[in-house]
């Protein structure tokens, strides 16, 4: 007992010698249940130190603290209880902090658990979360980062995702599942989301699950909303469709040319479990000598021929870049005035 020593060591262990072994062993037996083999009790309300220090301001290599428990099969191997009493908490239970040498690489973090395949690798519960209050909260101001948080699945199996978020709510008010907000209005040139889709086939071109580089299911018929905020007349909301030529979405864009159809939206329906039918198409095509840097345009309806189980889509109308307007392809076109109903 030193209850009156305010300054210095209590109880020192030299060992600066020593190459293998411990300088210090505990050695508990199998009935230890509600005791513990160290146990460190401090009434203190400001440790800066901690009231567990350890110091290896030496090491380069190798483990500051190891702990080994391969026989475990429920519990914890660490458990860390604090911020339980009346007081408000405004720290932090687990702080990190990598210093200087850390800045040309490594892992500051790294949980590996290759042997897991059920369970949950991490798993964070914050059921009592305010609107200002966060689950996960990654944040950097360096803008030289490729990627502030990357997801990689190398082996994605049919049917696995590599990013599941979904929603069970039952509130009624207004919200989203995911919200992406690119805040600064003077970001003119950032893309708020981008897919990349590198496949150069579709397998499953008239299934419900195509290769498309994006893909909607819904069971509402508004299953897409666009909306543009703007004082400008011309300014209205605008889908761009855009053909380049080339194989590497990498390389810089290559010109179009003469034919190429530059666009298409598809009206598909299902004529089976697992089979599409396209039964309308509008189409958008080069009409001009690109080579003389004529880039005119035409604009094709297309729609599927009555009476044939499988129809090719036949041109209904063509608006050429000339003042044109082709009806029908080379066969006989009626045109029929609408029947008005006597009221």
């Amino acid at each position: 007992q030193a209850e009156g020593q305010q300054s210095g060591t209590l109880i020192k262990v030299d060992g600066r010698g020593l190459t293998d072994g411990y300088g210090l062993e505990l050695i508990g037996g199998e009935n230890l249940f509600t005791g513990a083999l160290l146990h460190i009790n401090s009434t203190s309300n400001n440790t800066r130190n901690g009231v567990l220090h350890v110091e290896a301001n030496g090491m380069a290599t190798g483990k500051v603290i190891n702990i080994n428990a391969p026989d475990i099969t429920t519990g914890s191997v660490i458990n860390v209880i604090a911020a339980d009493g009346s007081g408000a908490f405004d720290g932090n239970i687990v702080k990190i902090v990598a210093g200087e040498q850390a800045r040309d690489g490594g892992t500051i973090v790294d949980v590996t658990a290759n042997s897991l395949t059920s369970g949950t690798i991490l798993s964070i519960a914050g059921n009592a979360l305010s609107n200002s209050g966060r689950a996960v909260k990654v944040f950097s101001s360096s803008g030289s980062s490729s990627a502030l948080v990357e997801f990689e699945a190398d082996g994605l199996a049919e049917g696995n995702r590599a990013l599941h978020v979904h929603s069970s709510s039952s509130d009624n008010a207004f919200r989203s599942v995911v919200e992406i907000d690119n805040k600064n209005v003077g970001s003119s040139r950032t893309q708020t989301l981008r897919l990349v889709q590198r496949a150069t086939s579709n397998s499953n071109k008239n299934d419900q699950k195509p290769a498309s580089s994006l893909a909607i299911d819904s069971r509402l018929s508004e299953a897409v909303y666009v909306r543009v905020v703007s004082n400008t007349p011309d300014d209205g909301a605008q889908l761009t469709l855009s053909r380049a030529r080339g194989n590497d979405l990498d390389a810089d864009a290559e010109n179009v040319t003469d034919g190429n159809t530059i666009g298409r939206i598809h009206f598909d329906a299902f004529v089976s479990t697992a089979a599409r039918q396209t039964i309308g198409a509008i189409e958008a095509k080069i009409d001009g000598d690109v080579s003389n840097k004529d880039h005119g345009g035409a604009l094709i309806f297309k729609t599927s021929q009555k009476g044939q189980e499988a129809p090719a889509l036949k041109t209904r109308l063509e608006i050429t870049n000339n003042h044109e307007i082709i009806v029908g392809e080379d066969e006989g076109f009626t045109i029929i005035k609408a029947v008005r109903n006597a009221s």
